[in-house]
């Protein structure tokens, strides 16, 4: 009686059990809710005015309570409150050098998103178009955003130095 016992708790165990490796953890519930840019940090950081920022969150007090409410229904709202303003001049004598000056220039602003997840990255696509990228979102307190070449610069005459600097805007839960 025993062994019959043991037999039928043992075959109810290795039926009711299946393998769980191939069903990926649903990442969409650690997504949701709202996120506050915590490090904006550039790749090679850039001279403003004689010191070197490599943290624009930190180091010029500039995008303070930046924030992204991702919803269940993969909408998101973001809210802006400032933006840095960087321009530069160029050096006297030479051809490819400058002196940086920042301003941080408060302006809020809202605005609608979508968000997805596709090969566990996560997808942020502005009204424009425009897509960011958290790649292989592990759903933890952080999110780190990655965009390439994301830094403009205004010379004096207006027009735009392309900053080859990546940027990497750091989101941490509320």
């Amino acid at each position: 009686m025993k062994r019959l016992l043991l037999f039928y708790v043992m075959t109810t165990l290795l039926l009711g059990c299946s393998s769980d490796d191939d069903d990926a953890i649903p990442l969409e519930p650690l997504v949701t809710g709202t996120w506050k840019m915590t490090n904006a940090i550039i790749e090679q950081g850039i001279d403003i005015e004689g010191m070197k920022v490599l943290d624009l969150l930190q180091e010029v007090n500039c995008y303070q309570n930046e924030t992204i409410t991702f919803n269940e229904d993969g909408t998101a709202l973001v809210s802006t409150n400032s933006f840095l303003k960087v321009e530069a001049s160029l050096v006297e004598g030479t051809q490819d050098e400058y002196t940086y000056a920042a301003d941080c220039v408060n302006d809020s602003d809202t605005y609608s998103a979508t968000w997805s997840i596709v090969d566990r990255d996560l997808l942020l696509t502005e009204e424009d178009g425009f897509v960011s990228r958290v790649p292989n979102f592990g759903g933890g307190q952080f999110m780190v955003f990655s965009i390439p070449e994301g830094f403009e610069i205004l010379r004096d005459d207006g027009t735009t130095i392309h900053a080859e600097e990546d940027i990497l805007l750091v989101y941490k839960r509320q």
